[in-house]
């Protein structure tokens, strides 16, 4: 009987359970903030949402951007964080749908890098200890609170708020007055007032509904970051009597990530439109960074497939029919070539429409398959993956791939290693060979020449297409074939280079090289027939030679004196028609040259005036730029105010049928209450003569009973 108790007990426990586990909300918030390895990962996991909803395929639609500081006004204007705004070209979710945990609406959009759902939590608990959400939905505004403050043990607290009009001071103090723990948050936003934290929060929506294409904005704040990316150190927060000196690490962490972010901006995206204005800390960025500096910058196009191995049984290895279609850019960076320690083939993958960094490795050789000795695939050699339509796997994070979570994703690796190595080998044996018996050496100083033109390009104000726009330099006609069963290369040199207008810096032969191939296409015939003298000719230049050195001034037999001659005038005839050769070849080497600089020094004005010119233009296009960016900003204040206008009307509008609407349920409440009131007076009257009926019936009954007694009585006697 007792353990038939005990298993019942059990059972009850097990029915009371809930069918979800609890999730501690100060374990998850301390697991977010493990989660990236540097502040700037962090930073940029927020800025891939920003770039998912400013970038647009419509022509008409200006995509923004912005980074700016985040300031304070009490006591004195200091930076206290950082503010991310940005527009979208559609619908933004609910505030309550957006920081729900773990939960993305991009989920199966493989163009999209940034997840709301996991990225913003935990960027923002990375970053800071407390940070906002704002959103607008025309005229709808919503606010976010994500502290740490507010986790408890028994679920995560991540508060959403939504507003029907701009929200109003009077509105926030009574909101946050009722909601006292949340409230508190404001108050820290404040700098201890509530009334100073309200104030900041709506000069962030103010910022809002002033951007361009405003219509749906976004904006993340971020107060008091903890990290400083410049120096490493980290803000503990402590008591302190020195408040100036407390606030000023903030401003310093703040000014830091932003000096970070503006310099890796160009280099972390290669696809921000050119329809999109980033700026950061009010200063614009250009995403050229591959363009204006890499050498010989060319491009390559393959198919990779995910899941059959790649082997030389497989008829359609090359271009297998369930594969995809990936673009490969290579080209040679001087500046990593000073140093030989960085000058091996580095590797970076982009993935996903914004074209995020998702993966940097230095020495990649090996990864590759590619020899790994000596200066082989060395020279600053950059091979840049752009998984544009997202078919890589990548972890929550995006600092890594995620081939684990695929069913064939060791196929998938080894494939996509493959191909690269593929192309990195047809790429730099391709450039080699432009170079006199193949040197690496004269390979390594073309490329360090080339430092000061790229410093030069990157100082200029020329502005390149973007990378997947440019027409860049490729090789075609490649024969792929397999080395072994497995191994990608290539056979011959039946490729063909075909140069790409978009390809800024290049490379050509020495001269050296180009006057040998030449001479070995031109004269080869020519210059063994006349420069080469015979073999009796050379046999008798060398018993001359030897007659005349061993005379020593003594008499020379008279029977030798006859050939002698003749063959002194022989030497003399071979000698003389050697020189005149040698110095005519002279002559022609040094008119080639004069005239190949002569084309150089014109081709070098032309460019410069070219480069002048397009310098020019840039700078008109941006002039124009700007003032049109005024006249839309100007423009869309107009908007605004219209569209307030109509929204305050649509609002009484509104109003008036609500109050029409009540009016008609008074009525109807009036309505019921009288007919009420008639039946509470019938039913009153119904039970008066009831009540009479039943005095009636007690009076019967009493009489009745009388009776009975005496005819009781009557019988018994």
């Amino acid at each position: 009987y007792n353990m038939l108790s005990v298993q019942q007990h059990h059972r009850n426990q097990l029915l009371e359970q809930p069918e979800t586990t609890r999730v501690n909300g100060i374990g998850l918030w301390t697991q977010w903030t493990r989660n990236f390895k540097t502040p700037l990962l962090a930073m940029l996991d927020l800025m891939d949402n920003a770039f998912d909803a400013a970038i647009s395929d419509n022509p008409d639609f200006q995509g923004v951007v912005h980074v700016l500081a985040d300031t304070e006004k009490k006591p004195l204007k200091t930076v206290s964080g950082i503010v991310i705004l940005n527009n979208s070209y559609k619908h933004i979710k609910p505030m309550a749908q957006v920081l729900e945990v773990y939960q993305s609406s991009k989920g199966d959009q493989s163009e999209s890098i940034g997840e709301n759902g996991v990225g913003l939590k935990q960027g923002c608990a990375t970053l800071c200890d407390l940070s906002f959400a704002l959103s607008k939905n025309l005229g709808q505004y919503s606010l976010g609170i994500i502290a740490k403050s507010l986790q408890r043990k028994d679920g995560c607290v991540l508060p959403a708020f939504s507003f029907t009009n701009f929200p109003q001071k009077d509105e926030l103090r009574e909101l946050f007055t009722e909601h006292s723990v949340i409230g508190q948050c404001i108050v820290e936003y404040g700098g201890g007032s509530l009334d100073s934290g309200i104030d900041r929060l709506l000069e962030q929506y103010e910022r809002m509904v002033t951007l361009e294409d405003r219509q749906h904005v976004f904006c993340v704040v971020l107060h008091e970051l903890k990290h400083n990316p410049t120096s490493g150190s980290v803000v503990v927060h402590v008591d302190s009597s020195d408040d100036d000196a407390y606030q000023v690490d903030f401003a310093q962490n703040a000014k830091g990530l932003m000096a970070k972010l503006k310099q890796e901006l160009p280099r972390q995206y290669i696809h921000a439109s050119s329809r999109l204005d980033v700026r950061v800390d009010g200063k614009p960025v250009v995403f050229a960074y591959w363009q204006k500096r890499l050498v010989e910058l060319s491009s390559f196009q393959v198919r990779i497939d995910p899941k059959s191995p790649i082997h030389k049984s497989t008829k359609d290895w090359k271009d297998p029919v369930h594969g995809y279609s990936l673009k490969i850019y290579a080209g040679f960076d001087p500046n990593r070539v000073a140093s030989p320690a960085k000058s091996a083939l580095s590797l970076f993958i982009y993935s996903r429409q914004s074209g995020r960094l998702i993966l940097q490795e230095e020495d990649a050789r090996n990864m590759l398959g590619l020899s790994t000795g000596g200066t082989e695939y060395c020279q600053g050699l950059t091979i840049i993956v752009d998984d544009y339509h997202g078919k890589l796997p990548l972890n929550p994070t995006k600092q890594d791939l995620a081939f684990g979570e695929e069913a064939h994703g060791e196929t998938h690796r080894a494939n996509l290693m493959n191909w690269l190595g593929g192309v990195s080998k047809v790429y730099w044996k391709s450039h080699l060979f432009k170079f006199q018996g193949e040197s690496k050496t004269l390979l390594t100083d073309e490329i360090k020449g080339h430092v000061h033109t790229v410093q030069a390009f990157q100082r200029s104000h020329v502005v390149p297409r973007l990378l997947h726009e440019c027409n860049l330099t490729t090789l075609i006609n490649i024969t792929w074939t397999l080395r072994g069963q497995e191994k990608i290369t290539f056979h011959g040199r039946s490729y063909q280079s075909v140069t790409g207008i978009d390809t800024l810096i290049t490379i050509q032969e020495t001269e050296a090289r180009k006057i040998e191939l030449e001479e070995k296409k031109q004269t080869p015939k020519k210059r063994k027939a006349t420069t080469t003298p015979p073999t009796s000719a050379r046999s008798s230049k060398k018993k001359t030679q030897s007659i005349v050195n061993n005379n020593n001034d003594e008499e020379v037999d008279e029977r030798y004196s006859p050939a002698v001659a003749r063959l002194q005038f022989e030497y003399d005839n071979e000698t003389q028609t050697q020189m005149s050769l040698d110095s005519h070849n002279l002559k022609d080497m040094v008119s080639r040259l004069e005239e190949r600089s002569k084309k150089y020094k014109l081709k070098a004005a032309r460019y410069k005036e070219e480069l002048v010119k397009k310098i020019a233009e840039v700078e008109e296009l941006q002039q124009e730029n700007e003032s049109l960016r005024a006249e839309r900003q100007a423009a869309s204040l107009d908007n605004y105010a219209n569209e307030e206008r109509a929204a305050a009307s649509i609002n009484f509008d509104d109003a008036n049928e609500e109050l029409a609407t009540a009016n008609r349920k008074i009525e109807e409440l009036q309505n019921a209450l009288n007919s009420a009131t008639k039946k509470l007076e019938v039913a009153k009257i119904n039970s008066q003569i009831q009540q009479e009926t039943v005095n009636e019936y007690r009076e019967k009954y009493a009489e009745l009973r009388a009776e009975l007694s005496a005819t009781a009585m009557h019988a018994s006697i």
